[in-house]
């Protein structure tokens, strides 16, 4: 039986206090969203427990450091073991040693333990034990997170979102360029969207500016960009032509742009533009050459950009190839495509993509949305070898991703609706909107409408929707 087990382990944790541990399948198990109890188990009336939460600190793509303080008020000498899973369904001791993954088991007077190889955008939850002298048990209140820096450190622990779609910012079916509070802003198609440091960052293409939203006012502002052009400088003197694709690498945004055929570095600190890869004067002509900086070339329409957990952007250029730009030496090379606009599996660089029009990191994988075809497309970065995911999406359709637990988020904008596949299986079921039909309506699963929805960004526990015919954003919960 241990053998059946070790063969289906999805991955290995390497950890610093001990030997290997692997998960185990918990991924098809249901998952609850019940909030994490405090359970307590035999405490005498002068050890009561007290509220130690699990801190995180050095969370990288990978990796993550687990902080708590004593479990006792009488801070007596105790021991400690840690689970982890990839679900939230535990609430008791009982059901924490019996279905999660026991990581570290009792250590006298342990308050920390760091977690390594993790896979990148993974959702992850952790729970400590902790076990006094007389053997009385507490199991203080699990913490769930992300593997991705650039969210906040800590999410709460619900994994499965219920189809609820409301309007976050602009006003759904009016196009503007209004800035303010975000009840009252005014965005036009707009794109690309990524959070960083509490503010959301928004490709307004329409308006040829990237937005700010500032989460802890709720205001609206305009980063950089003016009118449409190719002219570096600092916030407005910049000009930027429209875009469809916005990332970060924890510290500057990369913008994507379609006519300028290439892509602009901006510091949200001193809104300062600047060219980093691509030159919209194509000397010598060319849509596709790898080379260093304003040297290299893309199609007309590079779109569907993702900073990786490896510290390089990759860009799905519209020339049926994927792009890699490395950080901060501005070196292009392509990693998959060979320019044909067909779909053909094997190695990467000699096989067919599609038409790339947006890419999601999951670990080593790239999944590819095509605009061709009615399967996404999966890369495997370590092996290089370029195959299909059998998942029967729409074919000619534009499609924005997003990744939170076992679900993958697919924004299909022909179809202005938002699907969720399970990455267990690959089923495709509908999470919000009404197939086929535009409509700006907020509700909850098919009462909802969307009008050529885009792009899909996580932020803590909800899903943000660039609803680019709407000229707004929308939050699904």
């Amino acid at each position: 039986m241990l053998k059946v087990l070790i063969r289906y382990c999805i991955f290995a944790f390497f950890i610093s206090t001990a030997s290997n541990n692997c998960f185990l399948p918990e991924l098809d198990r249901s998952i609850q969203n019940t909030a994490t109890l405090l359970q307590l188990i035999g405490l005498n009336s002068t050890n009561q427990s007290i509220s130690s939460a699990i801190e995180l600190s050095s969370k990288t793509y990978t990796g993550v450091k687990v902080n708590w303080e004593p479990a006792f008020q009488s801070k007596v000498s105790a021991s400690y073991k840690i689970y982890a899973s990839l679900v939230n369904t535990w609430t008791t001791i009982h059901e924490v040693e019996s279905n999660a993954t026991l990581l570290q088991d009792y250590t006298d007077n342990l308050l920390s333990f760091s977690l390594s190889n993790l896979i990148a955008y993974q959702f992850y939850r952790v729970d400590v034990i902790g076990r006094d002298s007389s053997g009385n048990k507490i199991l203080l209140p699990g913490v769930c997170f992300q593997m991705d820096p650039n969210t906040p450190t800590t999410i709460p622990c619900k994994m499965e979102l219920g189809g609820q779609v409301t309007t976050f910012a602009g006003t759904c079916g009016t196009a503007g360029a209004t800035t303010g509070p975000i009840s009252t802003a005014l965005y036009s198609n707009n794109a690309g969207m990524v959070f960083l440091n509490n503010k959301l960052y928004i490709a307004d293409s329409g308006n040829f500016r990237v937005r700010q939203i500032d989460l802890a006012t709720s205001n609206d502002s305009v980063l950089a960009g003016s009118v449409d052009g190719y002219l570096n400088g600092t916030g407005t003197t910049a000009r930027l032509s429209s875009s469809r694709g916005v990332t970060t690498n924890g510290s500057s945004l990369y913008y994507v742009e379609i006519t300028n055929k290439g892509v602009r570095q901006i510091e949200p600190t001193t809104q300062s533009v600047t060219s980093f890869v691509g030159n919209p004067i194509q000397n010598p002509p060319a849509d596709y050459l790898d080379a260093t900086g304003g040297m290299a070339r893309f199609n007309e329409l590079p779109h569907g950009v993702y900073n990786f957990w490896d510290g390089a952007l990759y860009i799905a250029d519209s020339n049926s190839r994927i792009r890699k730009v490395t950080i901060p030496s501005a070196i292009v090379t392509t990693v998959a495509g060979n320019g044909l606009n067909t779909q053909t599996n094997g190695a990467a660089l000699t096989n067919s993509i599609g038409d790339p029009n947006h890419i999601l990191p999951y670990g080593s994988i790239l999944y590819i949305g095509t605009f061709t075809g009615s399967n996404i497309r999966r890369l495997d970065l370590i092996s290089g070898m370029l195959s299909s995911v059998s998942t029967n999406v729409t074919a000619n359709s534009r499609k924005g991703m997003a990744v939170m637990g076992k679900f993958l988020y697919l924004a299909e904008e022909s179809d202005h609706a938002i699907y969720k596949i399970d990455l267990t299986n690959f089923n495709k079921t509908l999470l919000a909107g009404s197939v086929g039909v535009m409509g700006n309506a907020n509700g909850t699963g098919v009462a909802a409408q969307f009008n050529s929805p885009l792009n899909l960004t996580f932020f803590g526990n909800s899903l943000y929707v660039a609803d680019r015919g709407n000229h707004c954003i929308r939050k699904v919960d």
